[in-house]
C-alpha cells in the first residue's frame, strides 16, 4: 500500500480543521479510513508537519558482500558458533535474525546432521511385516 501524497494529506487536515466536518465525514469524502484522518490530524498537531515518518524507523542492517565472505570463512573455521557470537565476531550492529537471513540466503542450514552409515544391507524387518504389537494393535483385556 502506497503512502498518501502530500497534497492529499494537506487537504484532509485542512478539511477537518475548518470545523464543519467530523473525522468520519472527512474520511468518506477523501476515501480513506477514519484512522488515517485521526493519525494525520494528530501528527500535524504534535509534530507540526505531515511529512512521512520514515526517519523514526531503525536503520536496516547492511551485511555487505565482504562481511558475507568473512562470515563464510568464520563458519568453516568455527561451525558451532551461535548467531550472536557470529554477529559479535563480524563486528556488525544488527539482530541475530539478520545473520540468520544472510546464512539462509547463502545456503547454510541450521540443522546439524551427522553422517550415519547405512545398515549392512540386511533389513531389520521384512518388507511385508506388520509393525506394532502382536494382535494388530487391538487392546485385549
Amino acid at each position: 500500500m502506497k503512502p498518501l501524497s502530500m497534497d492529499l494529506r494537506n487537504r484532509i487536515v485542512a478539511a477537518y480543521r475548518r470545523g464543519n466536518l467530523t473525522q468520519q465525514a472527512v474520511a468518506e469524502r477523501f476515501c480513506v479510513s477514519q484512522w488515517a484522518v485521526h493519525k494525520l490530524c494528530k501528527q500535524q498537531r504534535e509534530l507540526g508537519h505531515l511529512n512521512l515518518r520514515y526517519s523514526e524507523r531503525k536503520p536496516r542492517c547492511k551485511i555487505t558482500a565482504g562481511k558475507q565472505r568473512r562470515l563464510t570463512a568464520l563458519l568453516t573455521a568455527h561451525p558451532d558458533l551461535t548467531l550472536p557470537e557470529m554477529r559479535d565476531r563480524l563486528g556488525v550492529d544488527c539482530t541475530p535474525q539478520a545473520i540468520f537471513y544472510v546464512l539462509r540466503r547463502l545456503g547454510y542450514t541450521r540443522k546439524k546432521r551427522r553422517y550415519v552409515p547405512p545398515n549392512s544391507g540386511v533389513p531389520t524387518l521384512p518388507v511385508n511385516a506388520r509393525r506394532g504389537r502382536p494382535g494388530g494393535g487391538r487392546n485385549v483385556a
